[in-house]
C-alpha cells in the first residue's frame, strides 16, 4: 500500500514539475498593431511574415493586430496607452513621432540601435531616419516609405507628339506638354494629382522653398511657398491642365487610359504595375529650381510600459521586420521603399529591378528626397492646413497668396 502511494506521488511530483517547466517555457507575447492603407492582400502578406517569426521564435508569440488605416491605428494607440494597456510594438505614420514623445508613449530606440553596432544604423537609407530623430532621440525604426512621383502613360506622350523617353521634368515643360496633350486628346485629362499638402510639399521643394523652419515656426507665408502653390492653383484654375484626385481616383483614371500623367505615391506602384495595359514610366515631380521631394510612409515604434523581457522581444520583433531580407519583400509586395541599403543588393531585389524597372526608376529618386513637414501639435496644425488648402487649391475659393496668410495667422498662435 506504501509502495502505491508513494508512486502515486512520485507520479503527481512529475506532472507538478512538468507543469511548471512548460509554464516556464511559455513564450512571451506581444501585441503588435499594424495599419494597411490598402487592406486585403497587404494585410495577409503581414499577417504571414508574423507567422513566419514566431515559427523561428519559438520564445516569442507576436499576435498581430490589424488595426485599418493609419486614422484608426493612432486612435487606438492613443486609447489604449492612455488607458494603461499600450501596444508592444505599432506601425504607424513617420509624422506621429513628435505626437507619440509628447504623450511620453514611446521608447526612445538610441541605446538598442549603438548595441547593434555602427553597421546598423548605417545600413538604413540615410534620410529616412530623418523622420524620427527629435532632440537627440531616436524615436522609431523606418519600415515602409514613400513619395509623391509623376507617373508617365508612355503611349499617351507619343499619340501627342512628345518623347516618351524624356518625360517634362521642369514647371514650363509640363505646362506645354499639358497643353499638348490636351490639343491631342480633348476627351483625356492632361494631368491629374491629389491637392494635398504632402503631394505639393513637393512642388514646393521644388522651388528650394519650405513649409516650416522647425519644429514651432511655420513658413507657409514664404514667397516661395506661395510662388509653388500658385503654380499648381493656375494648372487647375487658370489653364485648366490638371484635375485634382484622390489617390485611389488618380490610379483609376490613369489605369482607365484617361489621364496621361499622374502624380501620385510609390505606394500606388504596384497596383499601376499588375493593372496597367500600357507602356508607362516614373520621374520627379516636376522642379522650378532644384529636385526634391518629401518621403512619407510609417515606421515602427515600441511603446513603454512592458516589462524589460518582453521590451526585448519586441525589439527582436522589430529588428525582423527591419532586416534586408524582409524589408526587400516586403518592397516587392507593397511597392514602398526597402529601407536598408544591403536590401537592394539581395539576388532577389536585382532580379525584381530587372522585371520591374520602374521600381528601379523610383529608388533612383531617393537621393532628392526630404522629410515630410512637421510641427508641434501636429494634429491641430495639419487639419487647419488641411482645411485652407482644400479651400484654396481644390475648390479656388482664394488665392494662394490669400489662403497662406490665412493660414500663418491661424498657425502662429499655436507656437507662442
Amino acid at each position: 500500500m506504501k509502495s502505491s502511494r508513494l508512486t502515486v506521488m512520485l507520479v503527481v511530483l512529475a506532472m507538478v514539475l512538468g507543469l511548471a517547466s512548460l509554464a516556464s517555457a511559455a513564450p512571451i507575447e506581444i501585441r503588435f498593431l499594424f495599419p494597411v492603407q490598402t487592406a486585403g492582400a497587404l494585410a495577409v502578406a503581414m499577417e504571414d511574415i508574423v507567422d513566419e517569426f514566431n515559427q523561428a521564435n519559438p520564445d516569442i508569440k507576436v499576435n498581430a493586430i490589424f488595426t485599418g488605416n493609419y486614422g484608426a491605428t493612432n486612435d487606438r494607440i492613443r486609447t489604449t496607452t492612455l488607458a494603461g494597456n499600450p501596444p508592444h510594438v505599432a506601425l504607424t505614420e513617420m509624422v506621429q513621432a513628435i505626437a507619440l514623445d509628447e504623450l511620453n508613449a514611446v521608447v526612445d530606440l538610441t541605446s538598442y540601435i549603438e548595441a547593434e553596432g555602427p553597421g546598423f544604423y548605417d545600413d538604413f537609407i540615410d534620410g529616412f531616419w530623418r523622420g524620427f530623430q527629435l532632440e537627440g532621440k531616436i524615436l522609431g525604426l523606418p519600415f515602409q516609405h514613400s513619395v509623391p512621383l509623376a507617373y508617365y502613360n508612355l503611349d499617351a506622350l507619343a499619340e501627342a507628339g512628345l518623347d516618351p523617353d524624356n518625360p517634362p521634368t521642369t514647371w514650363d515643360e509640363t505646362k506645354k506638354a499639358a497643353e499638348a496633350l490636351l490639343a491631342a486628346d480633348p476627351n483625356r485629362l492632361p494631368i491629374v494629382s491629389p491637392g494635398d499638402a504632402w503631394v505639393l510639399q513637393g512642388l514646393v521643394e521644388s522651388n528650394s522653398g519650405s513649409y516650416v523652419k522647425d519644429l514651432e515656426t511655420p513658413s507657409f507665408d514664404d514667397p516661395k511657398v506661395i510662388e509653388a502653390l500658385q503654380f499648381f492653383y493656375d494648372m487647375v484654375h487658370t489653364w485648366k491642365l490638371l484635375e485634382i484626385r484622390g489617390y485611389g481616383e488618380a490610379s483609376e483614371d490613369f489605369l482607365a487610359g484617361d489621364t496621361a500623367i499622374m502624380y501620385n505615391s510609390t505606394g500606388s506602384m504596384a497596383f499601376v504595375r499588375d493593372n496597367a495595359y500600357f507602356d508607362w514610366s516614373v520621374g520627379p515631380l516636376p522642379r522650378n529650381t532644384v529636385h526634391s521631394f518629401p518621403y512619407g510612409g510609417g515606421g515602427l515604434y515600441l511603446f513603454k510600459g512592458h516589462s524589460p523581457e518582453e521590451e526585448a522581444a519586441a525589439w527582436r520583433f522589430m529588428k525582423y521586420l527591419t532586416s534586408p531580407e524582409i524589408t526587400a519583400r516586403w518592397s516587392r509586395t507593397s511597392g514602398y521603399f526597402a529601407v536598408r541599403k544591403s536590401a537592394y543588393e539581395l539576388p532577389e531585389m536585382q532580379a525584381y529591378f530587372q522585371q520591374f524597372p520602374q521600381a528601379k526608376q523610383a529608388s533612383d529618386l531617393l537621393q532628392y528626397t526630404n522629410r515630410q513637414w512637421i510641427l508641434r501639435r501636429y494634429g491641430e496644425a495639419s487639419q487647419l492646413v488641411g482645411t485652407v488648402f482644400e479651400a484654396v487649391l481644390v475648390l479656388g475659393e482664394k488665392t494662394p497668396a490669400e489662403g497662406m496668410e490665412e493660414l500663418q495667422a491661424q498657425l502662429s498662435p499655436l507656437y507662442k
